[in-house]
């Protein structure tokens, strides 16, 4: 595996406009990573980065160790948090040049260069290499199992190390998302489809594996088994109970992944899928990313699945897909001049504090499902906030608190009032379930923030009394109104 990931590197530092291009996107992300606010998930998994536990209700606990890594480097802020994944991104993208010379002993230079631009100017894909997120890691650790596989499928018997490569790389993936029992079990079922006639030989391969699989992935099963297995009947619920054939929500998927992957992507995608039997490799990258792109692609006209659920396969398919395109065209160059657009555009938009501001400005006041991005710093300015909040270096154990109604506003609360301990009150599952479970003692002052619409009177007076409440709408979100109130704990 070290060779193809030496000769990965050695393609990228030859090509010169290629490093060019790289160094563009690595300043523009880190950029990007210090800049565009935080969206709902990317706060949330903010928050858990700040209390590092073996797993969470929602997710498997990488995501925050990734950005607890970060952080340890840049301070407890969101560039901080954000780090770790544009480095993610940057080992990935390389692992994906180390599988293309795996499955193209020679790539031309438009084959390494269309996979990088894939990379880099698929929107969705590209977007997603600055954010916090589980896919990020869950990507890097099954393009090196993917590679890992590809390296050993034509040995003539699988060793001790395959099986501790194999199962070490496919734990941490699961370590990531749960994805990668779809995805990192696939890769290795081709394996073993390949070799079916070779098991005498590879038994203690078999053995192995999957015994280092759940040595690695041995946090999360042991924290489920501590939490009546909460997080894996949570994801089970989350994306089968209560089907119901929807075709609306199925056509938007599809067309979100033409949106956002480009359309050329998406045409790759399923064009590949006629070179996935005509050898080895194929057989691999078939049982890699078909299952879990055929599964959401199916499960999204039952309900609703998101476009970037899908980033995982599409990433692993992406050596096959740049195998193919032996020459550039012009419908190519129109392609990535659209991904291009929205790589850019979007994230600048965003970022920018006086454009953003001007497009809010331009909305009058109708933000509409932007604001959850975009509310967050607003509303932090609001006087009546200020007002009660002291210094924040003069904090003690009785100072004021923060409770809000659903994980994502007490997650971009906590965000943007560091050093406050901000409650949820929501009783709904979700993380902070799990860690509020005492509140401060009575008599300390707490201050209030939800939005009207979640704002619920009778569960807060169980457990607060309230002195002064107002209704405010944000500087741009007139159509929003927002709860502040301020009281004591009882």
């Amino acid at each position: 595996m070290g060779y193809y990931l030496s000769l990965a590197i050695s393609t990228i530092i030859k090509d010169k406009p290629l490093c060019l291009v790289l160094l563009f996107f690595a300043i523009f992300r880190l950029a990007a990573a210090y800049l565009v606010p935080l969206g709902a998930d990317e706060s949330y998994y903010f928050d858990w980065s700040k209390e590092i536990h073996l797993s969470y209700y929602d997710h498997p606990p990488g995501v925050s160790w990734l950005a607890y890594l970060g952080q340890l480097l840049f301070g407890v802020n969101q560039f901080g948090a954000r780090f770790g994944s544009i480095i993610c991104y940057f080992l990935s993208t390389t692992v994906l040049v180390a599988i293309l010379h795996k499955i193209s002993p020679d790539p031309s230079r438009t084959q390494s260069r269309a996979l990088i631009v894939m990379t880099i100017l698929t929107p969705i894909l590209s977007l997603g290499g600055f954010f916090i997120m589980p896919d990020i890691g869950l990507c890097l650790m099954l393009s090196l199992l993917l590679l890992n596989v590809l390296v050993i499928e034509s040995k003539t018997k699988l060793g001790w190390w395959d099986a501790i490569s194999c199962g070490l790389l496919w734990g941490l993936s699961f370590d990531f998302k749960y994805h990668a029992l779809a995805l990192g079990g696939g890769t290795l079922f081709s394996l073993l489809l390949l070799r079916r006639h070779q098991l005498g030989k590879d038994w203690k391969f078999w053995l192995v594996m999957p015994t280092v699989f759940l040595f690695t992935a041995s946090p999360v099963f042991y924290w489920n088994y501590t939490h009546e297995w909460v997080s894996f009947l949570f994801q089970t619920n989350h994306g089968f109970a209560q089907p119901t054939f929807n075709i609306k929500t199925g056509l938007q998927t599809l067309i979100g992944q033409f949106v956002l992957l480009t359309p050329l992507v998406v045409f790759s995608f399923i064009l590949s899928f006629k070179q996935l039997f005509r050898s080895r490799y194929g057989v691999i990258f078939f049982w890699s990313t078909a299952p879990l792109a055929l599964l959401l692609f199916g499960l999204s006209f039952y309900k609703q699945v998101l476009p970037h659920w899908v980033i995982p396969a599409i990433w692993l398919a992406l050596p096959m897909m740049s195998y193919q395109m032996k020459k550039p065209r012009l419908i190519h160059k129109i392609n990535w001049a659209y991904g291009l657009l929205l790589t850019i555009s979007i994230p600048s938009v965003l970022g920018i504090s006086h454009v953003r501001d001007a497009l809010l400005a331009s909305l009058d006041g109708q933000t509409g499902s932007l604001a959850e991005l975009t509310v967050w710093d607003h509303l932090a300015e609001e006087q009546f906030l200020k007002q009660k909040i002291p210094d924040r270096d003069s904090l003690s154990k009785c100072d004021v608190s923060m409770v809000s109604l659903r994980w994502f506003s007490t997650s971009q609360l906590a965000a943007r009032f560091p050093g406050l301990r901000v409650y949820n009150l929501d009783d709904r599952l979700s993380y902070y379930a799990y860690r509020d479970k005492e509140y401060p003692v009575a008599g300390c002052p707490v201050l209030i923030v939800s939005n009207k619409k979640h704002y619920r009177e009778p569960l807060i007076k169980g457990l607060i009394d309230i002195d002064e409440k107002i209704s405010v709408k944000p500087k741009y979100h007139e159509d929003h109104t927002y709860i502040l109130a301020s009281g004591k704990w009882k």
